[in-house]
């Protein structure tokens, strides 16, 4: 998670103290895992979200911790052969099964929790009243292979989850070739970019070229998006 102020210098500020209940303070890291954790008890209350999650501080009324649930927002582009490899996956569809929830149901909860946590740091920065001194955009990183469809699913989660209503859609791919070339001053138009997004679940491969010489902003892309597969299986 990061943010910025739209005006001077348009610092990025990334975000790195998170909560952990086994740590004295918060802990530091540029990035959150993306897990919950519910009350077995009451199954529409989380009951921990991130690092917390993975620890776990209460077992005997905490769920096991729901992973990799961004895999299964779009499951119709899952290589299903080699999903069902992927013991992450089987995981989680067991979970899913087991306390009769839905992947859009966990992602809504994590995007309520991170969202929360991303408040109270901005409102540390830059006032209590933030929300409504400034207009609040967001924009999300997502695979280059969901199709509009799951785009449109996502926008209406992270409204439910209270998020703004401004939100916008960078491809992963794309935002990795930007940050790379940044200030890269051999750029050509026509000259054809591959990224290689290697994640923590998938893999895709696209291809990119630019239109405009030194210009990183724009990079239609020119090649058929790969299927979702799994990293181990790449």
């Amino acid at each position: 998670m990061s943010w910025a102020v739209n005006e001077g210098t348009r610092k990025i500020n990334v975000i790195r103290n998170w909560p952990d209940p086994k740590a004295p303070g918060p802990l530091t890291s540029n990035k959150v895992p993306s897990v919950v954790t519910y009350n077995i008890h009451k199954l529409h209350e989380v009951l921990d979200w991130g690092f917390g999650a993975i620890r776990g501080h209460d077992r005997q009324h905490e769920s096991e911790p729901f992973e990799w649930f961004k895999l299964l927002l779009q499951p119709e582009s899952l290589d299903e052969h080699k999903a069902a490899d992927v013991l992450e996956i089987t995981k989680l569809r067991a979970l899913l099964d087991k306390y009769d929830k839905t992947a859009e149901e966990v992602t809504a909860d994590y995007l309520k929790c991170i969202w929360g946590y991303t408040k109270k740091q901005l409102r540390r920065q830059l006032g209590s009243k933030f929300m409504v001194e400034y207009c609040a955009r967001v924009i999300f990183t997502i695979p280059a292979i969901w199709e509009p469809g799951t785009h449109s699913k996502v926008r209406k989660l992270a409204l439910r989850a209270g998020l703004p209503e401004k939100i916008h859609f960078v491809q992963e791919p794309e935002a990795a070739a930007m940050e790379v070339l940044k200030g890269w001053t051999q750029l050509k138009v026509g000259d054809i970019i591959t990224v290689c997004d290697a994640g923590g679940g998938t893999c895709v491969r696209c291809n990119f070229h630019s239109k405009k010489p030194h210009n990183t902003n724009l990079f239609p892309r020119i090649s058929k998006r790969t299927r979702f597969s799994s990293c181990r299986h790449a």
